[in-house]
């Protein structure tokens, strides 16, 4: 099963590619539904192909969700696409597109292709919900970044 969903966000397709490839964005992004930590002190990573990414994941940062996979398979300017795994045997692949599509304006795609098994409804469910939050708090990230600025 798919979702996908986009968004205009206010930044330029540079600023946004810039901070899609960092885990910090994540963090911030996927809280407080999910949050993802680490074993090392080492929070300041950038996505690299090749690289496979082993978190800790918790639903609304107390609820154990075991531990969550993602090995980015491709960047480029406009996409970055994972491969992702979790405790439950989900497994899904994630791409995100950006596009310009005014002066200082981003079209920002996710599209998740969900495949889970017997679980693949519900985890559907929960990602259609998970993608409208990020994406909302994607502006107010940019917003936050822009008033410091």
């Amino acid at each position: 099963m798919k979702v996908e969903r986009s968004t205009i966000l206010d930044a330029p397709v540079e600023e946004v590619n810039l901070l899609v490839t960092k885990f910090s964005t994540l963090k911030y992004i996927s809280s407080p539904l999910l949050t993802f930590s680490l074993d090392s002190i080492d929070e300041e990573i950038t996505w690299r192909v090749g690289q496979i990414y082993e978190f800790k994941l918790r639903k609304f940062g107390f609820i154990p969700l075991g531990k969550h996979r993602i090995e980015i398979v491709k960047i480029t300017q406009n996409r970055i696409s994972s491969v992702e795994s979790g405790i439950f045997g989900n497994k899904w692949r994630h791409d995100i597109f950006l596009e310009e599509v005014a002066d200082e304006k981003t079209r920002y795609t996710d599209l998740v292709d969900i495949n889970s098994g017997i679980l693949t409804p519900f985890i559907w469910v929960f990602a259609k919900i998970f993608y409208k939050h990020r994406q909302r708090k994607w502006k107010l990230l940019l917003k936050s970044i822009q008033n410091t600025n």
